[in-house]
């Protein structure tokens, strides 16, 4: 199994249920953006590794259509392409400013389109 990568959402979950090792049982190792782990706001495992987005231009693009957290994921997939699968929780109750994202996969990497 390739390691994740997570938004906030997954973490938040499992960690209010007391299950967050579920990750790291099922995954191993899990990789976050620093937008992310401020986001979490608790301690991080040894196993959840924290990455800083280098492209932010492109972070602050899809920070127009999504919040910080959420925009610095899909930057990270940008960034790690093929060597992570993506691990995310859609909370239908935080609308993405009137945007809908529709992800595809392609060769090698995730094209990101809006459906508007």
């Amino acid at each position: 199994m390739p390691d994740m990568l997570s938004n906030t959402s997954c973490l938040i979950a499992l960690d209010n249920i007391g299950q967050l090792e579920l990750l790291c049982r099922v995954y191993g190792i899990i990789h976050i953006s620093e937008e992310v782990a401020a986001e979490f706001g608790v301690f991080v495992p040894a196993w959840i590794k924290v990455h800083s987005v280098q492209d932010k231009t492109k972070l602050d693009i899809l920070h127009n259509l999504v919040d910080l957290g959420e925009a610095s994921t899909i930057t990270l997939a940008y960034q790690f392409m093929e060597q992570l699968s993506l691990l995310e929780f859609s909370d239908i109750s935080q609308p993405t400013k009137g945007k809908e994202l529709v992800f595809e996969s392609v060769s090698k990497g995730f094209q990101l389109q809006s459906a508007d």
